[in-house]
């Protein structure tokens, strides 16, 4: 047996390539921590005495995703061996550019829509009445833990499963493209079935297509870009926005938005939104010039 010497480990490192094996040991082991240890740590969460019953909630809803970032971390860290920007992109660097953008002309057509919704029907929208301060403490722990919760399921739905079939590589011409990105959009759908909006959907269907079209869609986008930063933006912007600034009755993600909906959940309104969303996000990067050539 050949032992690498320090330089070639210095080169694998660099390269973020790691074995497939080790990469779906590492999603097995996040889904583990995610499932088990994750749901023991919320329910010892609750015991615990808070005034702010929907901030203790919050906190709940979040606490199974450190688990699974944990789970994440000590995979790359002594499975994989690699670093959270070889997991994210096969760019030189990290495109924040390209991540803000992506989440922005996401947040665009969401403004617009529920702006259109609340022209037609006011009665179901609600802005904050409540106290102010529990709002001005509840924004800065959202800003900080729902990226943390929305990234670690970028890693383990889309940025790895991705990274299984070129050695920790990206796939690069369009049929694997479409092919991976299928197989993101079940593994983003299967655990999400279990989400509030199922259970309360005015159409089931209508839920499932929206989880698809988001495991598949950012996928497509991001792959085309050489790099989950699209994704990534995306996901963290859509959360951000139902969080602070909209969120519905049965969310799974109790919050203190600014503007509350009783308008009903699970409608193919939804898909369109996406959808729309997903295309604005692909004009922009399309005139920014990210799509990559094979």
């Amino acid at each position: 047996m050949v032992i690498p010497n320090q330089d070639e480990k210095s080169i694998q490192t660099k390269t973020g390539r790691f074995e497939p094996l080790a990469g779906a040991l590492s999603v097995l082991l996040s889904v583990y921590m995610w499932l088990n240890l994750g749901p023991m740590l919320a329910y010892q969460f609750t015991k615990v005495t808070m005034e702010d019953e929907i901030l203790q909630a919050y906190l709940v809803a979040n606490i199974p995703f450190f688990a699974m970032a944990f789970g994440l971390y000590l995979s790359m860290r002594f499975l994989m061996r690699t670093t959270v920007k070889h997991i994210i992109t096969d760019k030189k660097n990290l495109d924040w550019i390209l991540m803000l953008y992506s989440g922005g002309a996401y947040l665009v057509v969401a403004a617009l829509f529920t702006l259109a919704h609340a022209l037609l029907q006011p009665e179901k929208f609600h802005l904050y009445s409540g106290d102010i301060q529990d709002l001005l403490v509840m924004i800065p722990l959202v800003l900080i833990i729902t990226p943390i919760q929305t990234t670690s399921e970028e890693f383990l739905m889309r940025c790895l499963p991705s990274r299984l079939f070129k050695k920790g590589r990206l796939v690069a011409n369009t049929k694997s493209i479409l092919l991976v990105s299928l197989f993101t959009a079940l593994l983003f759908t299967l655990p999400h079935l279990s989400n509030q909006e199922m259970q309360h959907a005015s159409q089931k269907a209508a839920v499932i297509f929206y989880y698809a079209l988001f495991g598949f869609g950012a996928t497509f986008i991001s792959l085309k870009t050489k790099g989950f930063e699209p994704s990534i933006g995306i996901h963290a912007a859509n959360n951000l926005y139902i969080a602070l600034i909209c969120n519905y009755t049965n969310s799974s993600l109790p919050s203190r938005p600014l503007i509350s909906s009783t308008a009903p959940v699970g409608t193919f309104w939804d898909g369109i939104q996406l959808l729309l969303g997903l295309g604005s996000v692909t004009v922009v990067l399309y005139r920014m010039k990210a799509f990559k050539r094979k």
